[in-house]
């Protein structure tokens, strides 16, 4: 919980400091809003591999990793002289984002199914709090400290992390190593860069230039081909044949779509507040006083996760998200969906 808690303070770090970090490195706010956009970007890559890496007895080892890696970043971060070396230090901080699912599933591994539902909602609100406090206190350090000391504060957090991590994660984890699938990450990787690209960089190549249409049939390629890549291997860095469940997909989906909206909203909303007043329609506002508008977001996502179980109950998951088959008919319990690559039957532990 506490790592959870702590890294998320750091995954906040970005959002509140792009139009600070801009003016300090003069940069343009579109080029600032990559300290957002790297952590994100090597976040989605961090995820699948280091799941993959857990998936076995190796998941306190992974953890270490990615608090050295997250804590290598904020140094980095704290002591860069330009921009590309800042950028570079928040794409290591984005390895970060991956501790989640590794979390959850040391809390899988030790706890009994009863408690295993507990302690998963338990981590996904520590997650949301801690950003929740993350924008007010960096965004209170960088006030009156500048940018690199809310770098230096998320540093110290980290090693806190993973002080508590080495004391008292287990070293050893139930279950058994499979090999690493180096050429889904491979294409996998490339497709994603590619995309976030163009996302980024197509407004001023425009949307329509040879160089934006390019990359993006690129990227599509190389999905395709990690797919494919993907249905063919016994052991697949993320198991595709699982959009064939109505009820995955439809989450995935719908994660997928937020994440979108998400990340639309946060650098909008921050570049928004500071925005002097004489330009016409921003506020003017400090960037502690921007860091404080996002309170709210997070104390609405813890308060919505505590309502979830009552919800459940009283209205079901299918009204909560559409097209969601109810747990008596899921398929995944279900042997018609219970099949492994190649047509191998997989255990219902798997």
């Amino acid at each position: 919980m506490a790592v959870a808690a702590l890294v998320a303070i750091v995954s906040s770090l970005g959002a509140p400091l792009i139009p600070s970090i801009a003016r300090s490195d003069r940069v343009s706010l579109s080029t600032g809003e990559w300290v957002l956009t790297a952590a994100l970007l090597s976040g989605a890559l961090a995820t699948p591999a280091m799941g993959r890496l857990a998936d076995g007895t190796r998941k306190r080892m992974v953890i270490v990793f990615a608090l050295v890696a997250v804590f290598a970043g904020c140094v980095l971060s704290a002591l860069s002289t330009g921009f590309a070396v800042l950028a570079l230090g928040r794409g290591l901080q984005g390895v970060g984002l991956g501790l989640l699912p590794v979390t959850m599933a040391i809390a899988r591994s030790q706890f009994t199914p009863e408690k295993t539902a507990r302690a998963v909602a338990t981590l996904s609100v520590s997650a949301a709090i801690g950003a929740g406090l993350g924008y007010p206190i960096t965004s209170l350090i960088a006030q009156f400290y500048d940018y690199r000391g809310a770098f230096w504060f998320g540093a110290i957090t980290v090693a806190l992390a993973l002080l508590l991590v080495v004391m008292v994660l287990p070293p050893h984890s139930d279950g058994r190593s499979r090999r690493f699938d180096y050429l889904g990450m491979a294409t996998l990787g490339t497709a994603v860069v590619g995309v976030s690209v163009v996302l980024s960089e197509g407004g001023e190549w425009r949307w329509t230039s040879a160089r934006s249409l390019g990359l993006i049939a690129f990227s599509l390629v190389m999905t395709g081909v990690w797919a494919a890549h993907e249905l063919r291997i016994t052991d697949p860095l993320i198991n595709v044949r699982q959009a064939r469940n109505r009820s995955v997909l439809t989450a995935d989906t719908s994660a997928f779509l937020i994440a979108v909206a998400m990340y639309l909203f946060l650098p909008i909303i921050i570049e928004f507040v500071q925005i002097p007043v004489t330009s016409g329609y921003g506020f003017g506002a400090s960037i502690l006083v921007s860091g404080l508008v996002f309170v709210p977001l997070s104390f609405g996502s813890f308060a919505a996760s505590r309502c979830l179980t009552a919800y459940t109950n009283r209205f079901g998951v299918r009204s909560m998200i559409p097209s969601v088959q109810s747990s008596s008919r899921c398929p995944p319990c279900s042997s018609r969906w219970n099949t492994a690559p190649y047509g191998k039957r997989s255990s219902r532990r798997e």
